[in-house]
């Protein structure tokens, strides 16, 4: 799941079509919901778990607006050389991680969508957050909210699914998201596709592996899937080939 996925995505929940086929609730949830894991690479039940006392929204005045999110849990972020380790009053591990706005990149920019989401949610509450409350509740299949229980992992790919069929985003490939796909989609391109590219160090300390883990783990956890996607080369020099696929290391541009 890359950007321009992403783009597709939103721009279906956008539009008039998703309007009047997909509730409202069920479209805002998608929205913060695939944005936050783009960018925080988070895994399903990290993101899934994550509760109101974990996110805050920061920045008035002359300070730079953010978002953070407090990842509590996180499968390898107990590693303190790992150099992000903090440790709360509770004695438990977490990564605390900002985010700014990105209107350059509307279809990945969590900061306005999960505002959106957090007034719907409560506006259905009909109450404030509370520490304790779930940011992503269940969501039943007749959109009422379980507040106290955190959404499976078949009720986001039920979703991802039907999203994925109606917006047309997987039209002339094979295969289907899950929902790692935004995990390793936000590490590949911040590695490789990216205008700013991130280095080894800093796409490690992201995405939570452990110090322990070799250049080449991660490597093979960036390439090995993209590879798996990339369609055939056989057409590599017409002018007619979709110029979009994946042809040229890191993401570079062909040569004229």
């Amino acid at each position: 799941m890359l950007p321009k996925d992403m783009k597709v995505i939103m721009e279906y929940l956008d539009g008039e079509e998703a309007a009047s086929s997909m509730s409202l609730i069920r479209r805002l949830y998608f929205k913060a919901f695939a944005k936050a894991a783009f960018n925080l690479w988070t895994r399903n039940e990290e993101l899934v778990t994550l509760q109101w006392k974990n996110v805050s929204f920061q920045g008035n005045g002359s300070l730079e607006p953010y978002i953070s999110f407090n990842l509590v849990f996180r499968k390898t972020n107990k590693d303190p050389a790992a150099g992000k380790c903090l440790i709360s009053p509770w004695g438990t591990s977490h990564a605390l991680i900002t985010l700014p706005p990105q209107p350059d990149d509307p279809e990945i920019d969590v900061y306005p969508s999960m505002r959106e989401w957090i007034t719907h949610l409560q506006d259905k509450m009909q109450r404030p957050l509370q520490p304790e409350d779930y940011v992503f509740p269940a969501l039943a299949s007749t959109d009422l909210l379980k507040f106290g229980e955190p959404m499976s992992r078949t009720g986001i790919e039920n979703i991802l699914d039907r999203l994925t069929d109606a917006s047309g985003v997987m039209e002339g490939r094979t295969g289907k998201f899950t929902t790692h796909c935004f995990r390793r989609g936000g590490a590949q391109y911040r590695f490789m596709f990216a205008e700013h590219k991130w280095s080894m160090k800093a796409v490690k300390w992201w995405g939570g592996w452990s110090a322990g883990d070799d250049v080449g783990t991660v490597m093979r956890y960036l390439l090995d899937e993209l590879s798996a996607y990339e369609e055939g080369f056989s057409d590599i020099m017409m002018k007619s080939r979709n110029k979009d696929r994946h042809e040229s290391f890191m993401g570079g541009s062909r040569s004229p």
